[in-house]
């Protein structure tokens, strides 16, 4: 089958665990003899290839490139905006790239650069069009469902208006796919793809160490790890404050930041010892050597954590909160302590009560692993998605 993928990043041009699983399948289906193609946004066409897979990359054709690290003003940021509303340049390339390719299926991830305009445009030349849920890009003209730092179970009227055309487009498409549930059910709630025949929750998968690690107390300070990006909502600064008046335990920071907000988050913890903000690090030497406890107080309904899987499959304890699709990832596992919240105060109490008991963090897991973070089931669950969609059946 000729697949063709289609998400805003790809690696190693890549900021989140979205471009990680998309690669995972895609780099799946080609080694089931699927031919995969990926198209993807950045600031010039060129093409490329990672790990076998053809990627070719179209310029924004916006007013800027949303992914080269600059703060833009209001003003630039309401034009970028309008353009990914309705961006026909994209959508004439895309166009033009379809008929080159000729695929027998379009699967679409994360969209934001694209417009929503292809979906009709694929419909128009008969190609079967495959979207996953892996954020709230349909919904939220900042993709995240959170306003004034406060998460929003429906949308607001600004949203509403950002993506009316959206929802209006999703119409078109043959299936959708949410890594969750609950991500899935946001987007029902608001009427959204009411005329799409196939609906379907796949879990990202998990790919496993060759042997899970043995959970040993090395004896010195608690380590404390937050892996992901270092933005507001992930309680990045709750994190930091609770930590200034915590002894015993470390707290290690790796993900990718603003310049301005990495600076600022360093400014505060300046002369402190147990605060450390790491660069690209191996996840198998940051579970290993840097986290005893991951913690991942998230302030908004996060879709699927990969970390949280991650975690979750190295038995290590995990500090959380219940939102999004957190608990679907810890469904059945006994080393999880839930907040009620993303605050300061709450974060302190539970990660200071782990320093008196750390006898706990330390104890096995027999709960480690769920079928469905194995990335053959993930290929296969999509594969079957594809031949319903093409042959109007289940495999």
């Amino acid at each position: 089958m000729k697949i063709l993928m289609l998400n805003s990043l790809y690696p190693p041009d890549s900021i989140g665990g979205a471009e990680h699983t998309t690669s995972l399948l895609a780099e799946g289906l080609a080694e089931k003899g699927h031919d995969v193609k990926v198209l993807r946004v950045g600031p010039e066409d060129r093409s490329y290839v990672h790990k076998g897979i053809e990627v070719h990359v179209l310029h924004h054709r916006n007013v800027y490139w949303v992914h080269d690290g600059r703060r833009r003003s209001a003003p630039l940021r309401f034009l970028w905006k309008l353009g990914d509303m309705k961006n026909f340049p994209m959508t004439m390339a895309l166009m033009n790239l379809f008929h080159q390719y000729k695929p027998d299926i379009i699967h679409s991830h994360c969209i934001s650069g694209f417009s929503t305009d292809f979906f009709a445009a694929a419909r128009r030349m008969g190609i079967p069009v495959v979207h996953t849920l892996r954020e709230y890009y349909l919904l939220c003209a900042r993709s995240l469902m959170v306003h004034g730092g406060r998460r929003m179970n429906r949308q607001s009227l600004k949203c509403k208006l950002y993506t009316w055309n959206k929802k209006k487009d999703v119409e078109k498409i043959d299936a959708v796919c949410s890594v969750s549930r609950v991500t899935l059910e946001k987007h029902l709630q608001e009427g959204y793809f009411k005329k799409v025949p196939v609906k379907r929750v796949i879990y990202n998968p998990c790919p496993l160490p060759e042997s899970l690690p043995e959970m040993k107390d090395h004896g010195g300070p608690l380590r404390f790890a937050y892996l992901g990006r270092l933005v507001p909502s992930k309680g990045i600064g709750e994190m930091v404050e609770a930590f200034l008046n915590i002894g015993q335990a470390e707290l290690h920071f790796f993900g990718a930041s603003d310049p301005g907000y990495l600076d600022s988050l360093k400014k505060r913890v300046s002369g402190r010892k147990n605060i450390f903000f790491h660069p690209y690090t191996d996840r198998d030497e940051i579970y290993r050597d840097y986290c005893d406890i991951l913690l991942f107080p998230v302030n908004w309904d996060e879709p699927l954590s990969n970390t949280i899987q991650e975690a979750r499959a190295r038995g290590k304890y995990i500090i959380t909160t219940p939102f999004g699709g957190i608990p679907e990832a810890l469904e059945g596992y006994d080393k999880a302590r839930w907040l009620e919240g993303c605050s300061t105060e709450e974060i302190r109490r539970s990660c200071e009560g782990f320093v008196r008991e750390r006898e706990a963090v330390f104890a096995d897991s027999d709960k480690r692993v769920k079928p469905s973070m194995e990335t053959k089931a993930y290929v296969e669950a999509y594969e079957e998605v594809y031949r319903e969609v093409t042959h109007g059946k289940k495999a």
